[in-house]
């Protein structure tokens, strides 16, 4: 008999399936509710429909939604994501980009962005990057991670090592700055 890592639940051998990244038992529960906290990594390219991937930090597996597929460990552009204190209630899951890719700028967005007008011009450039008005050659990600404030969400925009100039141009000819986005997470 095991007990499950997190709600302790106790699980017959024969139902031992899965387990967390450390290697501790998890029930099957426990397992799918994992995934509702995962990090969004939406990934832009020209040309293509955006794609959805969940990373989920308790199993360290991410997930494309439209495969279904599962791979081990943190997709593109993330090294890792972890929850960040910043006191006794509060925190953010903090999204670390790998090496292979450079971060733009990250700050923070509102399901209502009319309440902080500043805030819409990210928006606008989201909506801008999944109708293809932006061009690049190369991915354009977008990392979305829980704080604890409900109504705000943790965001990252990451591009390849070795591409800043190029997306500079691209966000020039749709009239965006990476100044632009800065302010617009800060």
């Amino acid at each position: 008999m095991y007990k499950c890592n997190c709600c302790e639940t106790e699980i017959l051998e024969e139902d031992l399936f899965y387990h967390d990244q450390k290697g501790e038992p998890l029930c099957e529960t426990c397992e799918n509710e994992s995934w509702n906290d995962s990090v969004t990594v939406m990934k832009y390219e020209t040309g293509e429909e955006p794609v959805k991937i969940l990373y989920n930090t308790v199993l360290e597996q991410h997930m494309d939604l439209e495969r279904g597929d599962y791979e081990d460990g943190a997709p593109d552009p993330l090294e890792s994501a972890n929850w960040k204190s910043t006191d006794a209630h509060r925190g953010f899951v903090d999204a670390k980009i790998n090496s292979d890719h450079i971060l733009i700028s990250d700050g923070w967005m509102t399901g209502d962005y009319d309440e902080v007008a500043y805030k819409r011009l990210f928006h606008r450039f989201v909506e801008d990057l999944s109708s293809g008005e932006i061009y690049c050659s190369f991915p354009i990600y977008i990392v979305l991670a829980q704080t604890s404030n409900v109504f705000s969400t943790a965001v990252s925009l990451a591009i390849p090592r070795g591409k800043k100039t190029e997306f500079r141009r691209g966000l020039k000819a749709a009239g965006y700055t990476i100044e632009d986005l800065e302010q617009a997470l800060s």
